[in-house]
């Protein structure tokens, strides 16, 4: 008898639209400002932490780990760039396969990438990974209407 071979239907991933959006922006800030771990982890972490996806580009800065509006002076930059698709991925309350993490992401999906920044990222890895949890908190507030 032939093994059974189990297939694994891909569920649709919703639209990226509200990322990046305002309503979005402003979720994910609130939800950074009330990270008692991100004030923390990242006091040491001065950053311009720059998303783009598809044809749109949003710069964020965080200073001592903290959503700032102004520029910080001494801030490092990290550029991270994809597809709408990959970064609907990502921003999944439970993300698909090798979409949990940007350091995966840029290894596996071919319309990711880290653009600039990779040794930052690594050095400051803990701080960015509350930072893009945040991200993925948003995101599932928006879509809650919330």
């Amino acid at each position: 008898m032939a093994p059974q071979q189990h297939m694994v239907e891909q569920e649709a991933v919703p639209d990226a639209a509200p990322f990046l959006g305002e309503d979005w922006q402003e979720a994910w800030r609130r939800h950074l400002a009330a990270s008692r771990e991100l004030a923390h982890v990242g006091r040491w972490c001065d950053v311009d932490l720059v998303i783009r996806c598809g044809d749109r580009t949003e710069t964020f800065q965080l200073v001592a780990g903290q959503p700032v509006v102004a520029a910080a002076p001494r801030a490092e930059r990290i550029v991270l760039e994809g597809s709408s698709e990959r970064w609907s991925a990502f921003l999944q309350p439970l993300p698909p396969p090798f979409h949990n993490a940007v350091l995966g992401m840029d290894r596996r999906c071919a319309d990711f990438s880290i653009a600039e920044g990779r040794e930052l990222l690594v050095r400051h890895l803990r701080a960015l990974t509350v930072v893009l949890d945040g991200a993925r908190a948003a995101m599932a507030a928006v879509r809650a209407g919330g």
